[in-house]
């Protein structure tokens, strides 16, 4: 039986602030100051993985937000649609059980990796690949981590993994994120939706494709080119192709030329909080 999880005043207010924050979000860089904001008071954390699985368990949409700077490679390995280790992990927790899956477990020592702290459980298959997957977030230098979805919805889930926590995760983070679940759900939902706003009707004699203005707006959200790849399933390669064309077009030289003059044109897709 589970010991009860009483959070202190502090955390409840914590808690409080960011499920009524996180009812603002709309787009990408809402939740983006949202999570670098309420949910990092909350859950002090590096990296954020966020995960729309369709209902067959397959990615159809993923996104990293982070406050400390890791290689493109390792961000990269966390969201891979295919193979990454955000979605190996959200499958492990699924098959689990569907409970917040800590690395390493509270309370125990780093070699002893069973989700539900019991001595014996690295010894058994569950618990073995559990290790396995906490080594690999050990060799990418991201410490440790909180992890926890919906499963399986109608329509399909999500899935949210927690890097580089300032503290060893606790019983009392999981609760934590247990509760905030439904806001991260219903807030990423809402980001991915706004992405199928319409792009607006371009001015005579500007001639952006809808593609290049979706780059764009990446653009400015403070996307660097392999997270634009990324996103877009295109190589860091096209997307500066991409660029180079729309500097062209424009008559400006740089990222920053670029989005003042679509600003001034009123070609970019209202990316403000």
């Amino acid at each position: 039986m589970q010991d009860l999880v009483l959070l202190n005043p502090a955390e409840e207010q914590a808690l409080l602030q960011a499920i009524q924050a996180s009812a603002e979000i709309q787009r990408l860089r809402q939740f983006f100051l949202w999570a670098q904001g309420p949910l990092r008071a909350l859950l002090a954390h590096e990296v954020l993985v966020c995960l729309r699985l369709n209902e067959q368990g397959r990615v159809t949409h993923a996104e990293y937000l982070h406050s400390v700077a890791h290689a493109p490679e390792v961000l990269a390995r966390l969201v891979d649609p295919v193979d990454g280790l955000g979605l190996r992990i959200a499958r492990h927790c699924t098959a689990a059980g569907g409970s917040p899956c800590l690395f390493p477990p509270p309370d125990e020592s780093p070699d002893a990796l069973a989700q539900d702290g019991t001595a014996d459980a690295p010894h058994d298959a569950a618990g073995a690949a559990w290790a396995a997957l906490g080594d690999e977030v050990r060799q990418l230098g991201l410490r440790n981590v909180l992890a926890h979805g919906t499963g399986p919805l109608a329509g399909g889930g999500t899935f949210f993994s927690l890097f580089g926590l300032t503290h060893g995760p606790n019983s009392r983070d999981a609760f934590a994120l247990s509760l905030l679940l439904p806001q991260l759900h219903i807030a990423f939902l809402r980001v991915l939706a706004s992405r199928n706003a319409t792009v607006p009707a371009l001015p005579p004699g500007v001639a952006l494709s809808e593609r290049e203005l979706e780059v764009l707006n990446w653009v400015v959200l403070g996307k660097s080119n392999p997270e634009i790849g990324m996103i877009l399933s295109l190589s860091s390669l096209t997307i500066k192709n991409h660029l180079q064309r729309i500097y062209r077009k424009l008559n400006v030289h740089n990222r920053v030329q670029a989005i003042a003059r679509c600003r001034e044109l009123k070609l970019l897709i209202n990316t403000e909080p």
